[in-house]
């Protein structure tokens, strides 16, 4: 088994690009960092941050990144940019922040998590709150200190993308692969699936399906509880969601169990019979989820199999996807892969995703 996050659990938007015709002094390696930007060094991009024109100051917010390690140095503006009486500044300071996570100076870091849990808690645009949700996950465990900001924003009513957002970020932070995931999230994130805390206060049910869904994955990839009362609570969540009036997190409540606990043939049995039939949605949702359950899913492979006969070429594309995950345990699936791919019948990218599924299941190197 391996840990998983449903496609990806969290996804972080890309900083704006400087103006266009930005130049700079490098020789154009691309992996070496600018000196310059627009004609501007790192510093002064940096004191544009405090100018008093707002779209100047944006402007500089999203450039700052692009130098590369260098780019730490303007953490503190950035951070200060949390603060910006201009929303538009405010968002963009947020992605900036998540995007510097891993060039930030050791004193920064925790004063942008500080920073962060304000904004996500306090500031009045959703939009702002949503980002800094991300932002915060991006950090990892080294955010545990926003854990209590992000509980409470559980109950945020202005979107359910939010929600979403919080229980990504909680689940990024609360791993701990010696003492097992925070307890704190955890239960947090099981309520969501009990109904409490749901949005609405105590008591009330995540009406929002996906919602509910990033709550399962969450728990599912977060890692087996060590604190016995915990365990019986990810347990009990489980249970519920696997009764959801929603076949897709009914399928994945069966695949976090396993992954927590162990792999039985009912539980794959269960996922598999989700390949067939004319929900579309319930066939991808159920492929990833044995993708997900790794090598422990081999059983299972002649369904894949059949799913790239299907009808419908997200089905098959998902097959194929599923099928290079589970890398070697699917070498029942290379001869029906290298038809698949020689078919000219079919769209490019099915037959070049075949073509690479066939690459990653023979161990071939790239």
């Amino acid at each position: 088994m391996r840990p998983w996050l449903f496609g990806a659990a969290v996804c972080f938007l890309v900083l704006a690009k400087a103006s266009a015709g930005a130049q700079t002094s490098s020789s154009g390696t691309s992996n070496i960092p600018p000196k310059e930007i627009s004609g501007k060094t790192l510093k002064e991009w940096i004191k544009d941050i405090r100018s008093s024109d707002p779209s100047v100051r944006q402007n500089a917010i999203s450039t700052v990144a692009m130098f590369g390690k260098a780019a730490g140095e303007a953490g503190p503006a950035v951070i200060d940019a949390l603060r910006d009486r201009d929303a538009s500044c405010r968002v963009y300071a947020v992605l900036a922040l998540g995007n510097l996570v891993p060039v930030l100076r050791n004193q920064d870091a925790p004063k942008a998590v500080s920073a962060l849990c304000i904004s996500l808690n306090k500031d009045v645009q959703a939009v702002v709150r949503f980002h800094s949700a991300n932002a915060l996950g991006t950090f990892g465990p080294n955010a545990r200190e926003a854990i209590p900001a992000l509980v409470t924003q559980l109950k945020d009513v202005a979107s359910w993308e939010i929600r979403r957002a919080v229980i990504g970020a909680l689940a990024n932070i609360a791993i701990d692969t010696k003492y097992g995931p925070d307890s704190r999230a955890v239960k947090a994130i099981a309520g969501v699936l009990l109904g409490n805390p749901g949005p609405y206060g105590t008591g009330s049910y995540e009406s929002s399906s996906q919602v509910r869904l990033q709550a399962v994955i969450a728990l599912g990839s977060m890692g087996r509880p060590i604190n016995p009362l915990d365990w019986k609570l990810v347990l009990d969540a489980l249970q519920a969601a696997s009764k959801d009036r929603d076949r897709g997190i009914v399928i994945w409540a069966h695949a976090a169990q396993m992954t927590l606990d162990k792999i039985t043939e009912d539980g794959l049995s269960y996922i598999a019979r989700n390949l067939k039939g004319g929900d579309v949605q319930a066939k991808v949702n159920a492929a990833r989820a044995l993708a997900a359950l790794g090598s422990g899913a081999k059983s299972r492979v002649p369904e894949l199999i059949e799913c790239l006969e299907d009808s419908d070429p997200y089905v098959v594309a998902t097959a194929i996807g599923a099928l290079s995950d589970l890398e070697a345990a699917a070498s029942k699936a290379l001869s029906a892969l290298e038809t698949l791919a020689s078919k000219k019948d079919q769209p490019d990218y099915i037959r070049e995703g075949a073509k690479e599924a066939i690459k990653r299941i023979s161990g071939e190197k790239k």
